[in-house]
């Protein structure tokens, strides 16, 4: 602003000589270097478990034997087996057997864990084993939806989520919860259990969110687990265009909220086990 209007007075009253144009300029570069930019938080032994997606969608193009061999040859590197299940409809419970179209198609990746499954008009991707990174999943993300777009015109997204799953172990089996997490019981007696969460709404982004905190069964006796999960929604009313920029911006956003809402809920304590790398 002050950089704006002296360039204004300048212009209107006299112009500026060489030696004030150079002043300004390293005046300028001062004031740039002396900005701090945001920290962003790498780490070297990330806690995430498991990245889940789901995209809902509404298409007047169906679901057939075509489009399930086109889709797979477009990410069978990735996902080369391919299973064909039956999904029970909740109404169906007590069905003797599955309403026919009631399949659910899998392009699995037995190695990494991961799968990509259709259930009628809903995409799910599940990343794990190698997919430690938010960057990466990101990645993986835009890659099936693009393939999956490509084959099939999509008129509206009907719904949408991401959800981030973190285990984190404390090699201790006696602790304190406040020393590792900001969110815990604070309660007289012995804990045996709990389950703490919230829910955020933020308006600038239209996202909703909801943290849930919980302790887990470790398989180091001498260790201490705990579940961190994250995940968004648009907020209520709010559509997403199917678009792939759009779907890239809004992944993009909750991957953001996700990620500050995993930093408000953890201690510098917790982030040495994890190995921060600050960038």
């Amino acid at each position: 602003m002050i950089i704006t209007d002296y360039i204004s007075h300048q212009t209107l009253c006299a112009k500026p000589s060489l030696s004030e144009v150079l002043s300004l300029i390293m005046t300028f570069i001062i004031i740039m270097v002396g900005v701090k930019m945001p920290k962003q938080i790498v780490y070297t032994n990330p806690p995430i478990k498991e990245v889940t997606c789901w995209i809902e969608v509404v298409s007047d193009m169906p679901i057939n034997d075509a489009f399930l061999k086109k889709f797979h040859s477009k990410i069978i590197d990735t996902y080369p087996d391919y299973n064909v299940g039956k999904r029970i409809p909740p109404e169906c419970l007590e069905c003797d057997k599955a309403p026919e179209n009631a399949d659910t198609y899998e392009y699995e990746n037995k190695l990494t864990k991961s799968m990509v499954v259709i259930d009628g008009d809903k995409l799910t991707i599940k990343l794990a084993g190698e997919y430690r990174s938010g960057e990466k999943c990101l990645d993986e993300i835009h890659k099936i939806y693009e393939a999956y777009s490509s084959l099939r015109t999509i008129n509206q997204i009907s719904n949408i989520m991401l959800r981030y799953l973190n285990k984190i172990i404390i090699i201790a089996r006696k602790l304190k919860i406040e020393d590792y997490f900001t969110i815990y019981p604070n309660v007289n007696g012995t804990i045996v259990n709990f389950i703490l969460g919230y829910d955020i709404e933020n308006k600038e982004d239209h996202l909703r969110s909801r943290l849930t905190f919980m302790p887990t069964l470790s398989k180091d006796e001498n260790a201490s687990a705990f579940i961190l999960e994250v995940k968004v929604h648009p907020s209520r009313n709010v559509k997403v265009s199917p678009e792939i920029d759009a779907i890239d911006t809004w992944f993009e956003k909750s991957h953001e909220s996700i990620k500050n809402m995993f930093e408000s809920a953890i201690t510098d304590k917790t982030r040495d086990i994890f190995k921060e790398v600050s960038k």
